[in-house]
């Protein structure tokens, strides 16, 4: 269940016994405890959505992106197949809606067999122990799992480069939310941490006003923060006795025994 960013503020207004001017305040404060310390660290929830590639193989990232856990597509058991992360994936044209390559200059390889000889293949180029009149990938060869594609994410683009040879108009990109809610156009948090908001705000609001409260009391909200942030935590992820179960089952082996 989750609790609108607003009632929390309008609880704390009502605990606090303050006015309705300092609504802005503490949500803006509310607002950055949760992209911050919240979602990185608490309450942090996967959100998974289905985004279109375009014609020049990128794909923009979600607004309230922070973290990527998984890119790739389902296969008919609705598991994600993910895809692999290629660093060396370019950059370059990113406002070219048809190639990123366009107009960069391009390694050109050769098979030197004989039946092959003058005939380019650019995924060739790293073949370089010559056998059998051929260049070949004898010492080192990898263990032949299959990939679906490749992929590089640049956050300051917010972009997904994928490799050139994938033909899937589509993608799954599980990711970390920052938490807003696109349908109440606000900010949500789990009501298990609740509590713990409200210790955040008054610590918080404390520490802006150091004026009217002592350093005393600012070191007892951020122990009483602190205190509810580790509760949270374990409410958050509680011990559930059918997954401990399972796990046993699934672990316990029929063996012959002497």
């Amino acid at each position: 269940m989750k609790i609108k960013g607003k009632e929390i503020i309008g609880q704390f207004l009502n605990s606090a016994d303050q006015s309705s001017q300092e609504f802005l305040r503490l949500y803006n404060m509310l607002v950055w405890g949760l992209k911050t310390e919240f979602n990185l660290d608490i309450t942090g929830t996967f959100k998974t959505v289905i985004l279109d590639v375009s014609a020049n193989k990128t794909v923009a990232l979600p607004c309230d992106y922070i973290q990527y856990s998984k890119i790739g597509v389902l296969n008919r058991r609705g598991e994600v197949v993910t895809f692999k992360r290629n660093d060396q994936l370019t950059t370059l044209n990113t406002h070219n809606v048809d190639s990123r390559t366009s107009g960069a200059p391009v390694v050109n390889s050769f098979m030197v067999d004989g039946a092959n000889e003058g005939w380019p293949i650019n995924f060739l180029y790293y073949n370089n122990y010559f056998f059998n009149g051929s260049m070949r990938q004898l010492f080192g060869a990898n263990s032949g799992t299959p990939v679906r594609g490749e992929y590089k994410v640049d956050e300051g683009q917010r972009l997904i480069f994928l490799s050139p040879e994938m033909h899937d108009s589509k993608i799954v990109l599980e990711y970390l939310s920052d938490g807003f809610d696109d349908g109440c156009c606000d900010y949500s948090i789990d009501v298990r941490a609740s509590e713990c908001m409200l210790a955040y705000l008054r610590w918080k609001n404390a520490v802006d006003q150091i004026k009217k409260y002592s350093q005393s009391q600012i070191r007892e909200y951020k122990s009483e923060f602190y205190r509810n942030k580790r509760l949270t935590a374990m409410r958050m992820n509680p011990f559930i006795l059918n997954e401990m179960q399972h796990s046993f089952r699934v672990s316990s082996k029929l063996a012959p025994k002497a």
